[in-house]
């Protein structure tokens, strides 16, 4: 097969004299350095998709990095980061040499005995707010139609979980609506059927204090902020998405979670619960001061067993057996927690690699799962045996009870929507 519009793209798209390893993160970089990995990966997710034969996604994101940095990641056809085995191949074809492309893509197609003529991969392309992402963005589309006229689907200035949740429905028409409205909605219908909107306790305030780290995060609250400010009150901060300088600064999660402290344009009030997201609204922390003004910080392992108490309760209550129940950490997990999962609240905890790809492959094995690590990425998994348990206890009378259990059908369709925890209380 013959590559001349990879090759001249390549040569159009100069390599400079650096190497990148794709990681949980993708690449990453500034972003002046970007232009022949966004060509090199889009091909990577053009034949991800032909080797899958369904749709990928890429998101052009650096996260909580600063605003001159990017990066870029591919979504594989389940919702789901990219499989390991695909790595090392798109870590291979982006440091590459030009004379090395024919031969690397040629192994490639033939090791995975891809049919470019049979299926025309498809990639759907979501990026931030940083002023590189959209050129990024047409790069990438370039490299996706480069062999065989594979086809890119731009969905827009976007959340890194809308990605993840577009991909995944538009592969799994069960899952969701595949659009943009559909996500709000989906994400909108679950949490009215969380909100009871009773407070019985005196200190509870209906009410949040919104850091966005002036990312996209913030388009995205505000749009659910006009659907729900009747239940609670959500004041923004950092919410300045298109003013350059801004992106991440003194502000977001990475800051929160490194500094221990709220950002300087929030306002400190004493017992008033506040959350940060990230760059790309793909990691969340909670932090409050005590009536003494001391800084509380709800990270990672803190909402993991908070989590784990609440649904531990409802699977109690559901009268449901041989659930099994797991909650995975790094080494770096708060050792009093592990402890405490362990000892108090009687549920596995299991250790493994610092990785989200780690952590989310060992949370797939229990019937309910669920990580966070320390720095706020993190979700809560229902295997597809549990959801079956769900709905045959449902239909029988005996378990009249199984309406506490509504909470797990709702985030069943949440998998990868982190969203959804900026409604948990603390």
């Amino acid at each position: 097969m013959h590559f001349l519009k990879v090759l001249t793209g390549c040569e159009k798209y100069v390599k400079p004299p650096i190497n990148l390893e794709y990681g949980t993160a993708g690449f990453r970089a500034k972003a002046i350095l970007l232009n022949h990995v966004a060509f090199r990966i889009g091909i990577v997710a053009y034949l991800r998709s032909v080797s899958k034969q369904k749709v990928v996604g890429l998101m052009i994101t650096a996260s909580h990095n600063p605003e001159d940095d990017n990066g870029m990641k591919i979504i594989d056809p389940d919702g789901g980061m990219l499989d390991y085995s695909w790595e090392n191949i798109a870590t291979n074809l982006v440091n590459c040499n030009n004379n090395e492309i024919e031969d690397i893509l040629t192994n490639i197609i033939v090791s995975y005995k891809l049919d470019l003529i049979k299926y025309h991969g498809t990639v759907i392309l979501g990026w931030d707010s940083r002023i590189s992402s959209e050129s990024l963005v047409d790069i990438a589309c370039e490299g996706i139609t480069s062999i065989n006229g594979g086809e890119s689907k731009k969905i827009g200035l976007c959340t890194t979980p809308m990605v993840h949740y577009l991909v995944k429905c538009t592969n799994d028409t069960t899952y969701g609506t595949a659009t943009i409205d559909g996500y709000y909605d989906k994400l909108l219908n679950a949490f009215n059927k969380l909100w009871n909107g009773k407070n019985k306790r005196d200190k509870y305030k209906s009410s949040i204090f919104f850091d966005g780290a002036n990312g996209v995060g913030v388009l995205a609250m505000k749009r659910i902020n006009e659907v729900i400010k009747d239940k609670i009150k959500i004041e923004f901060y950092n919410a300045d998405v298109h003013i350059l300088g801004k992106l991440n600064f003194e502000c977001g999660a990475d800051y929160i979670k490194q500094m221990q402290q709220f950002p300087p344009t929030m306002p400190s009030e004493t017992n008033q619960r506040c959350v940060s997201f990230d760059g790309d609204a793909d990691r969340i922390l909670y932090y409050y001061l005590d009536d003494k003004k001391n800084f509380h910080l709800l990270d990672g392992d803190k909402m993991s067993v908070l989590i784990a108490l609440f649904l531990k309760k409802l699977v109690k209550r559901s009268m449901l057996k041989d659930v099994s129940f797991g909650i995975v950490q790094t080494a770096y997990a708060n050792g009093n927690s592990t402890n405490f999962i362990n000892e108090k609240l009687k549920i596995e905890t299991s250790c493994v690699k610092t990785g989200v790809k780690y952590l989310h492959h060992k949370a797939m094995q229990y019937d309910i799962g669920i990580y966070f690590e320390a720095n706020g990425h993190g979700t809560v998994l229902f295997s597809a045996e549990l959801k079956n348990k769900i709905d045959v206890a449902s239909k029988d009378t005996k378990y009249v009870i199984m309406n506490v259990f509504t909470f797990a059908k709702v985030i069943l369709h949440f998998k990868y929507c982190h969203l959804r925890l900026i409604f948990q209380d603390r």
